[in-house]
């Protein structure tokens, strides 16, 4: 049966390669790192592209050199990408998780004003209040006071 897709053989196990190093720096490399293409110039001709993998360590950069496939150099580029997506979900879901906390708190100081509470997302304390404090009564009294 004939292969239709391309294969390269170098390229998977170079792969597997970079990807360990890379998964063994795993913590310069949520933050930073990029892959490169470059040319060189031999005897008036154009030589290229060539890639490498471009990253700092302690101020100082450094490289890890690709080879011409672009193949090799697009997956790098994937892994890279999908690593610091995953930092980047990490950061939202945490500024998410701040942004509910305060909504909770608001929330249960305007429940507080009209004599209800929160236990989860679940009001309670509705048997005390009487018809003249409820929630819609009480915005209006409040909007009506600040005119």
């Amino acid at each position: 049966m004939e292969k239709r897709k391309f294969v390269d053989q170098k390229v998977e196990p170079k792969f597997h390669a970079i990807r360990e190093f890379i998964l063994s720096h795993r913590h310069v490399f949520l933050r930073q790192g990029s892959v490169v293409t470059s040319w060189r110039t031999y005897r008036g001709h154009r030589l290229g592209p060539f890639f490498s993998l471009r990253y700092r360590v302690s101020g100082r950069q450094s490289a890890f050199y690709l080879g011409r496939s672009i193949m090799l150099a697009e997956r790098v580029k994937g892994l890279l990408r999908e690593m610091q997506h995953e930092r980047q979900f990490s950061r939202l879901n945490r500024q998410a998780r701040a942004e509910l906390r305060q909504c909770k708190q608001l929330w249960e100081q305007d429940l507080a004003s009209v004599g209800l509470s929160r236990k989860g997302f679940e009001v309670r304390g509705w048997n005390g209040v009487t018809e003249t404090s409820s929630p819609s009564e009480a915005n209006k009294t409040s909007k009506e006071g600040k005119l």
